[in-house]
C-alpha cells in the first residue's frame, strides 16, 4: 500500500485516506457478525443434515461478509471532513445526507487509539468528544502523517491548541521517570519501574475478598471429604506445613494473594506501558498502552475535577494516584475513558499548572460532624454485618463468632475513617472536597463547572443543626454530609457569589441553588 507524497489540505473536504478502507472493512465485518450471532446459532442448531447445515453456514457467512464490505465501501466513499472557521465539519453523502459541525472550543477531548491492527497499516483512530452523548461525536481513521497535519491545522485554526512538543510516537518505556520543560510544555515519562511501583501501591486488598469467598466455598464443599480423611490430611499437612491446618490455609492465602497481585501488575503495565503526560498552561496530553496505544488531549477548562488519592503504601513510597475527572459523557460507560495516573510524584508541579498564580489557598473550611460516623455505621450494619452473619450462620455456624467480630470491626473502622476525612473547603476559584475511607482523597472542583448547589437536612438533623451540601457537576454529584448549618450556608453563598462573578464573564454559565424550606 503506497502512500501519496502530496500533502493533504484539511481545509477542504477530504476522505480519510485509502488505508482507512481496510480498517473500516475489518471493523464493519466484525460488527455485522457480532450483531448476527443469534442467527448463526439458530442455523447451527437446526435439524438439517450436516452437509445442508454447512452449506447454510457458508452462505450466511458469505452474505455477512458482503454486507459488511458493502457498509464499509459506502461509508468510506460518502464520508468527508474538514477544518474550517474553528470548527470540525463532518459530511455524510449517502442515502441520508448530513453535515455535522462542531466548534473546536466545544470539544472536551481529542482521543487517539492505535491498536495492533491499526499499527499494521500505520493508522490511528481519532475521536472528538463533546458532552452531548457518550459516544464519540466524530471518529476519523488517519495515518500518522495525516494526523500530525490535522493537529497542525487545528493549531492554526485556534480554539483547541495542541502542545507543540506532543507527538504520537511511542516513547522508551524502559527509561526512568524524567521531566523537561520545552516550549512551555512540562513532560513526564514513566518507565517500567515506576509503573510496577504504581501498581503495587494500589489497594492490593481488593482481590482478598474474592480469595476469601473462594476459600470459604471450597472449605464448605469439601467438609465431608475433610471429615472422612481427617487423619490422612492432618498427617500430610503437619509434615509439610506444621501441626495445624491453619498454616496450610495461610499458605494458600499468600499464594493466591501473590498471584492476584501479579495479575494486577501485568494488567497495569499493559494498560499504562510507555505512559507520558505533558502539561501546558491550558492542555493536558496523556498517552499510554502496550498493545493498544491510547492518547488524549484534554483542555483544562473542560475538566470538571482533579482528584489526588493516597493510601498507606503510597504515603510510605511518596507517590499518589491522580484522576482527571471529565463529564460523564466524555468518560463513557463506567468511566472507561477516565484518565488515571498511578505513581505520580510531583504534586506541586501539577497544582501549579492547575491553579496557576492563585495557589491552593482556602477561603474557608468546614468539617463533618459525628453524625456522619453513625450514618456510615448504620449503612454497614444493614449491608455487611447482618447479611454476612446470616450467611455464615446458615452455611458454617462455627465460623460465626470469628467472622462477625471481624466484619463489625472493619465496619466501625471504615465508618470512623469516613467521618475523620470528610470536609469541604473553598478557594478563590475552586472547591476542595476531602473524602475517602482507607485512602485519603482530595477532589478539586472548579467553581466554573458547578451547575447547582443543594443544601438539605433530614428530620434527625434538625436538632443537631447539621445539613448536607451537594454540588452537581457534569462529572457527577459530590456530597459532604453532616456540616454545621451556618458554615454550610456561608460556603454555599460564597460558591454562588463566585458563580455569579464567573457568569458575568461567561453568560452561558448555569447556576442554581436549592434548599429545603425553613433553612
Amino acid at each position: 500500500m503506497k502512500k501519496s507524497k502530496r500533502p493533504r489540505n484539511f481545509r477542504e473536504f477530504s476522505r480519510m485516506g485509502s488505508d482507512a478502507l481496510w480498517v473500516m472493512l475489518i471493523k464493519d465485518i466484525n460488527r455485522v457478525f457480532v450483531k448476527a450471532w443469534p442467527v448463526i446459532i439458530l442455523v447451527f442448531f437446526n435439524d438439517a443434515g450436516v452437509g445442508r447445515k454447512m452449506m447454510q453456514l457458508l452462505l450466511l457467512g458469505l452474505s455477512l461478509l458482503v454486507l459488511g464490505a458493502l457498509f464499509s465501501v459506502i461509508r468510506y466513499f460518502t464520508s468527508y471532513f474538514k477544518i474550517e472557521n474553528q470548527c470540525v465539519v463532518f459530511k455524510r453523502a449517502s442515502w441520508v445526507k448530513s453535515v455535522k459541525t462542531i466548534p473546536l472550543e466545544h470539544i472536551h477531548t481529542i482521543r487517539t487509539t492505535s491498536g495492533f491492527f491499526y499499527r499494521l497499516v500505520d493508522m490511528v483512530a481519532v475521536c472528538f468528544d463533546c458532552v452531548v452523548q457518550k459516544e464519540a461525536e466524530v471518529e476519523l481513521l488517519l495515518s500518522k502523517t495525516d494526523l500530525e497535519l490535522l493537529l497542525k491545522t487545528i493549531n492554526e485554526e485556534g480554539g483547541f491548541t495542541i502542545p507543540v512538543s506532543s507527538n504520537f510516537r511511542s516513547k522508551d518505556a524502559g527509561s526512568a521517570e524524567e521531566q523537561h520543560v520545552h516550549a512551555n510544555v512540562r513532560s513526564y515519562s514513566f518507565g517500567l519501574r515506576e509503573l510496577i511501583q504504581g501498581a503495587v501501591t494500589q489497594n492490593p486488598l481488593k482481590g482478598l475478598g474474592v480469595i476469601f469467598a473462594v476459600l470459604v466455598y471450597v472449605f464448605n464443599e469439601s467438609t465431608d471429604l475433610i471429615m472422612r480423611y481427617q487423619d490422612v490430611i492432618v498427617d500430610n499437612v503437619s509434615k509439610w506445613y506444621g501441626h495445624s491446618t491453619w498454616s496450610m490455609l495461610f499458605f494458600v492465602f499468600v499464594v493466591s494473594y501473590l498471584i492476584t497481585l501479579l495479575i494486577w501488575i501485568a494488567v497495569v503495565v499493559i494498560r499504562k506501558y510507555g505512559l507520558s503526560v505533558s502539561l501546558t498552561s491550558d492542555k493536558i496530553h496523556y498517552q499510554a498502552g502496550m498493545f493498544t496505544r491510547r492518547s488524549a488531549f484534554v483542555s483544562k477548562d473542560k475538566i470538571v475535577g482533579l482528584t489526588f488519592k493516597q493510601n498507606i503504601l503510597e504515603r510510605i513510597t511518596g507517590v499518589e494516584t491522580v484522576s482527571i475527572e471529565q463529564s460523564d459523557s466524555v468518560e463513557g460507560e463506567k468511566g472507561k475513558e477516565r484518565i488515571v495516573i498511578y505513581g505520580w510524584k510531583d504534586r506541586i508541579a501539577l497544582e501549579n499548572e492547575w491553579f496557576g498564580a492563585e495557589g491552593v489557598t482556602r477561603a474557608g473550611k468546614s468539617v463533618s460532624g459525628q453524625g456522619l460516623f453513625w450514618y456510615h455505621l448504620l449503612v454497614r450494619i444493614f449491608i455487611l454485618i447482618i447479611p454476612s452473619g446470616t450467611l455464615v450462620f446458615f452455611v458454617y455456624p462455627l465460623l460465626l463468632w470469628g467472622v462477625l467480630p471481624f466484619v463489625a470491626g472493619v465496619s466501625v473502622l471504615g465508618a470512623y475513617l469516613r467521618f475523620k476525612r470528610s470536609a469541604i473547603a473553598v478557594a478563590p476559584a475552586h472547591v476542595l472536597i476531602y473524602h475517602g475511607q482507607y485512602s485519603r482523597k482530595q477532589t478539586f472542583l472548579p467553581i466554573r463547572k458547578i451547575e447547582s448547589v443543594l443544601l438539605c437536612r433530614t428530620f434527625m438533623q434538625k436538632r443537631s443543626g447539621r445539613v448536607r451540601l451537594s454540588l452537581n457537576t457534569m462529572g457527577g454529584l459530590f456530597t459532604v454530609r453532616s456540616l454545621p448549618l451556618d458554615e454550610a450556608r456561608a460556603i454555599r453563598d460564597y460558591i454562588l457569589y463566585k458563580m455569579e462573578m464567573l457568569s458575568d464573564e461567561n453568560p452561558t454559565q448555569i447556576k442554581s441553588a436549592t434548599e429545603e424550606p425553613g433553612m
